[in-house]
């Protein structure tokens, strides 16, 4: 086996022959530990800067994802799909199929404002939107770096997970419900926060946004706001 060395994993504790996996934390895992997954990046055509849309665990689904957004999103240029690795840390899985919980930002303003403990803000958007602002004490874990990150998760502890309009944020979501953690979504992500006229819960809502700034376009009411 080329490059072959007996090594003591991290994870499970035996003595293993073979490649180890060099995790960020400096732990050396074997592949009995590891797991893969794939992280779907696409370019914004204005300025080329990349959005981690969401973590899958095949490629079928992260191809299947990035083919739906890439179809109905106009203002995404291209995609790329990551294939990554990431530390088994689950006892207990959570059913493929569990729906994504969601907390309205009203409801999520009242626990912040009663310091509510039982919760913990997660905000899964890329380094470059922290400029726009965020949640109050939120931690931040970038989508691309949830699966070598998650670790720093507590399992006794509730997330809400967000974005700029909660689409990236569920299916951060759903990555993470499946590897056993609490998750919910907040309704709307920053937008929602911020009570913007632009509240964007689903993609569904977004698609007709779009539709509705082409059509005043195609009207030649450029300068209308909606």
């Amino acid at each position: 086996m080329e490059n072959a060395v007996m090594f003591t994993c991290d994870a499970c504790g035996r003595e293993q022959s073979g490649v180890p996996f060099e995790l960020e934390m400096g732990k050396s895992v074997c592949k009995d530990c590891m797991q893969n997954c794939y992280v779907v990046h696409a370019r914004l055509k204005r300025s080329s800067d990349w959005l981690a849309l969401g973590v899958t665990k095949t490629k079928e689904e992260a191809e299947e994802l990035a083919r739906d957004v890439m179809s109905k999103i106009p203002f995404l240029d291209s995609y790329e799909i990551v294939e990554t690795a990431y530390l088994k840390r689950s006892d207990r899985r959570a059913a493929a199929e569990e729906k994504v919980q969601e907390i309205s930002p009203k409801e999520l303003r009242r626990k912040v404002e009663a310091g509510d403990r039982s919760i913990e803000l997660l905000d899964v958007r890329e380094e470059w939107e922290l400029e726009k602002g965020r949640l109050p004490g939120a931690i931040w874990i970038g989508m691309k770096d949830l699966p070598h990150r998650m670790g720093e998760l507590s399992k006794d502890q509730e997330y809400i997970v967000y974005c700029t309009a909660g689409y990236r944020a569920h299916y951060a979501c759903l990555f993470l419900q499946e590897n056993g953690y609490r998750v919910k979504n907040l309704t709307g992500g920053l937008l929602g926060w911020k009570g913007l006229g632009l509240v964007v819960p689903t993609l569904d809502k977004a698609m007709t946004l779009t539709k509705l700034f082409r059509k005043r376009k195609w009207e030649g009411r450029e300068h209308d706001r909606f």
